[in-house]
């Protein structure tokens, strides 16, 4: 592990002029971030102890920094620790040189990236905003952090998904540098800070919503219809709620992409990751997607900090015209606690989240190709206000539908082999009455099974949109 020595003063000039260079850009390029999309409160001043971790994370990054300009070769794990606020900080960085060649695969320059995390310098306030666990929009229990200008979010992280996503490192690279247009979380960095005996681990992603243009909606989507509603908490965050699946479905209709070749791309690419996640036994990640309003005859670029950008079909000055979307949380493995929440609640709990790898990603390739669809003369049925709907629209119930008869496939097909197993309990124990009986019941079970195997026309055949 590499120690860090201190920057010289020429360093630290030069890291000064390259931070003005970025809040330049963030505050008048390209890469600045509408205000509306802004989210988190300022840390500067709190006195709260993410603030000093904030902190402490921006000073080390900048040593980090130094050390990296100075010796390139280092890609191993590096430490560096240094005196903060009177107290001794450490910083450690991991897998340095896999997540340099991974920013280089979603073609982060690395100065910037220093300059961003590292903030604005020693001595000075930290420029990130917090995100709360009691102010999060899902479950978990972790906060985040977004550097200034809100390119980046630094999510804190258990040791276990730190040690998944070190070891998911070297596919993720090889699979960014295959598809280059992927849409699992870009990773740029993984920290941990140790402060008067606190530890916390983050890791560096890119803010699927660092958008140029403002965001009108929030989506957090898995194709799941169990327990997939806004709650009243968060439908009180007003344009910065994030909406779930029933909510888009109540919507009428998918949202109409401006192009053909868009639309297969992006489910070429929500495919490809997806059978990429399973793989790896992966599941609870899902959909960030984000509708935006570009301005009418607007030439102004798309951000290059958000994930993947998409122009829509729009029906008016004040319609989505844009798409932001991210795959997002993808840390969670199909561990034996959650194949018995699956075995367990799947009977009681219809369609819940909880799914196999394979299934779960099944289950988000279809819903992604059932709510985006290409360029038609015909209006559109999706409207944005209708998300608060008591009811469910025909669009909405489709896809229920579907996931009801997938839902009766899977029961009569387990009835089936439960039974199955009756029958040989039987036949070992010479009853046959009770044997001829299990295997009518099978034979019933299986017959069901398939005549709803038949009755299922899958809602992406009758759309046909690739």
């Amino acid at each position: 592990m590499a120690s860090v020595s201190s920057p010289t003063l020429p360093a630290r000039k030069s890291w000064s002029k390259l931070h003005a260079a970025v809040h330049t850009a963030n505050v008048w390029g390209r890469r600045r971030v509408h205000s509306s999309n802004k989210v988190g409160r300022l840390l500067r001043g709190l006195g709260v102890e993410a603030e000093l971790l904030a902190s402490c994370l921006q000073h080390g990054a900048s040593r980090l920094s130094h050390e990296g300009r100075r010796d390139p070769g280092t890609g191993g794990d590096r430490v560096v620790t240094f005196e903060h606020e009177g107290v001794m900080c450490k910083t450690e960085e991991y897998a340095a040189g896999l997540f340099r060649d991974l920013r280089a695969a979603f073609k982060i320059d690395e100065s910037e990236y220093h300059a961003v995390l590292g903030g604005p310098g020693v001595g000075k306030p930290t420029d990130m905003s917090l995100i709360g666990v009691a102010e999060a929009s899902g479950k978990s229990q972790s906060w985040q952090l977004f550097s200034g200008g809100q390119r980046y979010c630094l999510k804190t992280c258990s040791h276990d998904e730190a040690n998944l996503l070190l070891e998911l490192l070297p596919s993720m690279l090889d699979h960014a540098k295959q598809y280059s247009d992927t849409m699992i979380p870009r990773f740029y960095g993984l920290y941990r800070i140790c402060r008067q005996g606190r530890e916390v681990c983050f890791f560096v992603s890119a803010n699927v919503f660092a958008a140029h243009f403002p965001i009108s909606a929030r989506f957090d989507l898995k194709g799941s219809t169990y327990n997939r509603s806004v709650s009243k908490k968060e439908q009180s965050k007003g344009l910065s709620a994030t909406f779930k699946d029933l909510d888009f479905l109540r919507c009428g209709g998918p949202l109409r992409l401006q192009d053909q070749d868009d639309l297969r791309a992006l489910l070429e690419a929500v495919d490809a990751d997806c059978r990429w996640l399973a793989r790896h036994g992966l599941l609870d990640y899902s959909l960030l997607v984000g509708l935006g309003v570009r301005p009418l005859g607007s030439l102004a670029p798309v951000s290059r900090h958000v994930v993947r950008a998409v122009q829509l079909e729009g029906g008016g000055d004040d319609s989505p015209n844009i798409m932001y979307i991210g795959l997002v949380d993808i840390l969670t493995r199909y561990t034996m606690k959650k194949k018995l929440e699956n075995l367990l609640m799947e009977w009681s709990c219809p369609d819940m989240s909880c799914q196999p790898p394979e299934i779960y990603s099944a289950r988000l390739i279809s819903f992604a190709s059932y709510m985006l669809e290409g360029p038609s003369p015909l209006p559109s049925n999706f409207v944005l206000g209708r998300c608060l709907a008591t009811g469910s629209s025909g669009f909405g119930h489709i896809w229920v539908a579907e996931r009801s008869k997938h839902r009766g496939i899977r029961r009569w097909s387990a009835l089936a082999v439960l039974v199955a197993l009756g029958a040989v309990f039987a036949a070992w124990r010479r009853q046959l009455a009770f044997t001829l009986l299990a295997l009518l019941a099978v034979l019933v079970a299986l017959l069901r099974s398939r005549r709803l195997q038949q009755q299922q026309t899958s809602p992406l055949a009758d759309k046909a949109r690739v």
